[in-house]
């Protein structure tokens, strides 16, 4: 009985290692590549490109609020918290 159960222990430590063995080991054609340079004037022109969109974007006249149509509309500012 005792070798069975040793039996048993074993199998379900080998089946529930096996999903762990296939996640870590990263060996094979799987590996990171190294980090090219960064070309400077690239950067740049990306930067400036970048820049350009984002300065043309309006800025907005009122403040946008998502929930205004689930508050309550009240005339009164809501009150400060106290201290």
């Amino acid at each position: 009985m005792k070798a069975l159960t040793l039996a048993a222990i074993a199998i379900m430590t080998a089946v529930l290692t096996v999903p762990a063995y296939s996640q870590g080991l990263g060996g094979g054609k799987a590996q990171r590549e190294p980090d090219k340079p960064i070309d400077t004037a690239k950067k740049k022109a990306e930067e400036k490109t970048y820049n350009d969109a984002v300065s043309r974007i309006p800025t907005a006249k009122e403040e946008y609020d998502p929930w205004a149509g689930v508050r309550p509309k009240t005339e009164t500012p809501p009150a400060k918290p106290r201290r």
